[in-house]
């Protein structure tokens, strides 16, 4: 079985709208779908969007890959040690 690339190309967030439902699919399978600052700001503009769209009424969250999502993005996170930003990361989610 080949192996997963660490990021697949194109936007780590899909999203589709069809029949009054949106669905917004975590892309990045290659890391576990893991929440990185990216992808945490994507989702908020995705559901931001389907919130102010009146043909919306339902949010589906899905996910590429075999992991639906593994939790915050901990390579990205080491990076930092400044307490201010763990509280702000963990405030947005």
């Amino acid at each position: 079985m080949p192996a997963v690339p660490a990021e697949v190309p194109g936007p780590i967030l899909l999203s589709e709208t069809r029949d009054h439902v949106a669905t917004l699919t975590l892309n990045r399978p290659g890391k576990a779908n893991t929440l990185s600052e990216e992808l945490i700001c994507a989702l908020e503009n995705a559901v931001a969007g389907a919130c102010s769209d009146d043909d919306v009424r339902v949010i589906v969250l899905a996910a590429n890959g075999k992991i639906f999502c593994a939790g915050h993005d901990l390579a990205q996170m080491q990076t930092h040690t400044d307490q201010g930003y763990f509280d702000q990361l963990f405030e947005r989610c």
